[in-house]
C-alpha cells in the first residue's frame, strides 16, 4: 500500500513539476514555467531589441541626431531622420558674440521649439541672431 501512495505522489510531481527537458512554456508545468520566466528576465548581456527585463535596462534611448544649421529667417525648418515625436527631447545649442569698444562680448543665443514632427524641426530664433547653430534630438523608447 505504501508503495501505491508513493508511486500516486511521485506520479503526481512529475506531471505538475515536469523534467529538466520540458520546454519553456508560461503554460506548461513548474519546471516549464521556471523557463519562461528565466528568458524573460535574460541576462546582463541582453541588449534592448532582447525584448528582456535585463535588455530594457540596458538603455533608455533609442536613437539620437545632431544636426548643425545657420538660419536666415526669424523661423526655420530642419530635416531629421524620422522619430516618434512623443517619445523626443529636443535640445537647441547655439551662441554668438558682438565687439563693442574693444570687447568682444560672448552670449547664448537660444532658438526656440514651434514644433517636432516625425520628420521635421520648426524653430524660431530672434531677429538678426542668425550664426551657426545646433540641434540634438534624443528619442527615447
Amino acid at each position: 500500500m505504501l508503495g501505491g501512495v508513493i508511486g500516486t505522489v511521485l506520479g503526481w510531481l512529475g506531471y505538475h513539476a515536469g523534467l529538466r527537458t520540458d520546454v519553456a512554456d508560461a503554460t506548461g508545468s513548474i519546471h516549464a514555467k521556471i523557463g519562461d520566466l528565466k528568458n524573460k528576465i535574460g541576462t546582463t548581456g541582453d541588449t534592448r531589441s532582447s525584448d528582456t527585463v535585463m535588455g530594457s535596462l540596458s538603455t533608455g534611448i533609442k536613437s539620437w541626431q545632431n544636426v548643425v544649421f545657420t538660419p536666415t529667417n526669424t523661423t526655420g525648418n530642419i530635416t531629421i531622420t524620422s522619430v516618434n515625436p512623443e517619445k523626443c527631447i529636443v535640445l537647441f545649442h547655439g551662441g554668438g558674440s558682438r565687439y563693442a569698444e574693444g570687447i568682444n562680448y560672448a552670449y547664448a543665443i537660444m532658438p526656440w521649439l514651434i514644433e517636432l514632427t516625425a520628420t521635421n524641426i520648426n524653430f524660431g530664433i530672434p531677429s538678426g541672431q542668425y550664426g551657426t547653430h545646433s540641434v540634438t534630438v534624443i528619442e527615447f523608447y
